[in-house]
This record gives structure tokens, sequence and C-alpha cells, in this order.
């Protein structure tokens, strides 16, 4: 039941990813086509602007000159206006074109009307290349004229630098599912190893519990029968507190606690006492790491001589493995109920 949860929660997470993913690179979408929507009104209101300013600028020169309007238009744009094969301008007189982009341009578009050029420059390459066009009406001796800036798309863009704007924002896309991905990745290895975490406490815990039983067992089986060799070995400290919990009174008067503290314990110190009291042997009796700089071993029997020697024992393995002083350990004995032990 519990890998089906956990199967089902990794599919909500791929999933949840899977749609944010999908959401923002429709949300980007959108918002470059509005970025470029906003932009192009932008630039066509400033192009009006433009043409405003040689409108008015032609008749001005047109009022001190004795050229006629065509002309004066024409002018300005052949000298002032940065044509080029993406940007330039359109001159008509009702549909009739007067000036389109520059004088070779014209000439090879002789007769044409606005229409036509409509039809044949803009209409026929709709689907490949798009035109933005900004025009503006001028009437002068009841003739209408008209002037167009006309600019390609693509120009436009680089203008305004969107191809860049839209390059960054699909890299910081990527960044993200890249992100998104390690994330999921990390999540599930966590996830994995907190399960294997959790299966090795659960298994130590019944293991802790076996134990916990066979001791409880073995402390009145096997403890009190004079002469046999008891179990020993290097426990935990919650498995030394449960059989300390489970001895009787009568067993506690009997029960020999050893402490031995050592000052500054170090880690070398900690591996090397763990060892001594895993490998040598004193009967009937359990130890174990307790706290701080504190070691503990109980001696169920509490015999002195036994004792005595395990301590004379511990204190020569201790200062050939450890290399420490002797004199920087302290040992304490006493019996569970807090009488004396005498180590003398």
């Amino acid at each position: 039941m519990g890998r089906i949860k956990n199967a089902k929660f990794q599919s909500v997470i791929i999933m949840a990813n899977i749609a944010l993913g999908i959401l923002l690179l429709v949300l980007i979408n959108l918002e470059i086509n509005n970025t470029i929507t906003v932009n192009k009104q932008v630039y066509i209101n400033n192009q009006k602007n433009l043409i405003k300013s040689i409108l008015e600028r032609a008749l001005l020169e047109k009022k001190y000159s004795e050229k006629n309007i065509e002309d004066v238009v024409s002018d300005i744009i052949k000298t002032d206006f940065p044509t080029s094969s993406s940007y330039y301008c359109i001159f008509t007189k009702g549909n009739e074109v007067l000036f389109i982009k520059d004088e070779n341009t014209t000439e090879s578009l002789k007769g044409q009307t606005l229409q036509d050029l409509i039809e044949q420059e803009f209409a026929s390459k709709q689907e490949t290349t798009k035109y933005l066009i900004a025009d503006m009406q001028l009437k002068l001796n009841n003739n209408s004229y008209y002037l167009l800036i006309c600019t390609k798309e693509n120009y436009f863009i680089k203008q305004i630098n969107l191809d860049n704007i839209a390059m960054y924002t699909m890299v910081y896309f990527l960044l993200y599912i890249i992100i998104q991905v390690i994330t999921t990745v990390l999540a599930f290895y966590t996830m994995r190893e907190d399960k294997r975490t959790i299966e090795a406490l659960n298994a130590k815990a019944i293991n802790d519990r076996i134990l916990i039983e066979k001791l409880e067992s073995d402390k009145s089986d096997r403890y009190v029968i004079p002469g046999q060799e008891g179990l020993y070995s290097f426990y935990p400290r919650n498995i030394v507190e449960e059989v300390i919990k489970h001895l009787t009174a009568e067993e506690k008067e009997n029960c020999v606690q050893i402490e031995f503290m050592i000052e500054n314990l170090k880690m070398e110190h900690f591996v090397g006492v763990s060892i001594i009291l895993d490998r040598i042997k004193l009967n009937n009796s359990v130890a174990c790491y307790w706290e701080d700089n504190i070691f503990r071993v109980l001696s169920f029997h509490g015999e002195e001589e036994s004792i005595r020697s395990f301590i004379e024992l511990f204190l020569s393995k201790y200062k050939e493995q450890c290399q420490e002083k002797v004199e920087d350990l302290k040992i304490i004995a006493r019996y569970l109920d807090d009488k004396e032990f005498p180590l003398s």
C-alpha cells in the first residue's frame, strides 16, 4: 500500500511539473505576442509622426520655392530618409504612384497604381513577408496625396531586439525546465533514501526488541547459573536502559555499574574504547556508550574479583591502543541501588 501511495505521489509531482511547464510556456508565448502587438502600435504611431513632419516640411519648402509638392516630397525622401530594401516610402497622388523607395524603383514601376502595387508588392508576399504600413493624407489644391512608410516586420523585430528577447526568454525557460528536472530527481532520490532509512530503522527496531527480549530471558535463565559463561557485547544505550528497566529489585542489588569517564573525549578515544569494551570479556555483563564522555558497563553478578581484573585489563588495553595517559581516565563503580562498590 505504501509503495502504491509513493508511486501515486511521484506521478502527481511529475504531472504537476509538466502542467506548470506548459502553463509557463503558454504565458511566455502570450507575453511575447502581446509585447510585439504593443510595440507594433507604438512603432506605427512614431512613423505617422515622421510622415507628418515630412509633409509639414514639404509644405514649408514649397511655400518658398517654385517646385511642386511631388518634387519637394521626393527630394526630402531622397536626401533625408534612410531608405533600404526593408524600410522605404511611397508617395501617391490619389491612386497614382509618384515615388517609391528610390529613383530606380520609381522608374521601374512607372505607371503602376497604388492598388496594383499593394496586390503585387504586399499581398503576394503576405505569407512570407509581412509589412507594417503607416500612412497619412495631404489635401492640397483639390488633390489628395498619400505618404506611406513601409517596414518589413522582420526589420521591425530586429530594431526592437525582439529576437534577443525571445531567445533570452527561451533560455530562461530551459533553465527552469532543467531546475525542475534536477529538483524532481533529487526529490525522488531523497524519498528513496528516506524509505531505505525508514526500512532500516524498522528492521533495527525489530532486532532491538528481539535482543531486549533475549536479554530479559538470558538474565534470569543464564546469568544466575554459577560458573556459566554469560552473554556479552557492546549495545546501544536504549537497549541497556531497557534491560535496567526489567531488572528486579534483587537483581539491581547484585548489579554493578562501572563508569569510564574520559577527559576531552575525541573520536579516536570513542572508537578505541568501543573496540576495547567489545573485545575484552566480563562474564554476565553488557556495555554501551552512555553520554558525553562516559561509557558504562553493567555486571549483573557483581563479582568483585572479576570486576577488578576487568578494570585492570581495560586500563592496560586503553594505554596500549589509545596511547593516552591512564590518569586522564576516571573510573567509578557502584551498585544500581547506589551502594558503593569497593575498587581497592
